[in-house]
């Protein structure tokens, strides 16, 4: 177990001081406190603790940085993919990701009116 720490805030000359004399008292320290045991604290999943879950948002998903509409208004527009991504501050991966998705929402609606 680890004692209380201590912990006396001087000014850089009594500092200086100390350091030459090191059995000097310093009077009432200004703080006084307990550490945490590192021991209280789990182990990590390495040495066989738990693993810990991760924390986020229960259910739901997250909302798209663009939608199908706005895309389609941007190449309206005359946009590329480079300066869509810009405008709206994603890169070039994301937005081809969002694509492949509705790509595949189509297919399946064209599948489910056949």
């Amino acid at each position: 177990m680890i004692g209380p720490v201590k912990v006396w805030k001087l000014p850089p000359g009594e500092f200086n001081r100390v350091l030459q004399n090191p059995g000097m008292e310093l009077g009432k320290p200004d703080r006084v406190y307990q550490p945490l045991s590192e021991l209280a604290k789990p182990l990590p999943p390495a040495l066989g603790g738990q693993k810990r879950k991760k924390l986020g948002k229960v259910g739901g998903t997250k909302k798209p940085k663009i939608t199908r509409e706005k895309y389609l208004q941007f190449v309206n527009e005359g946009l590329n993919e480079d300066q869509i991504c810009e405008r709206v501050n994603m890169t070039r991966n994301t937005l081809l990701k969002y694509l492949r998705e509705w790509k595949k929402a189509e297919r399946e609606v064209a599948a489910g009116l056949q």
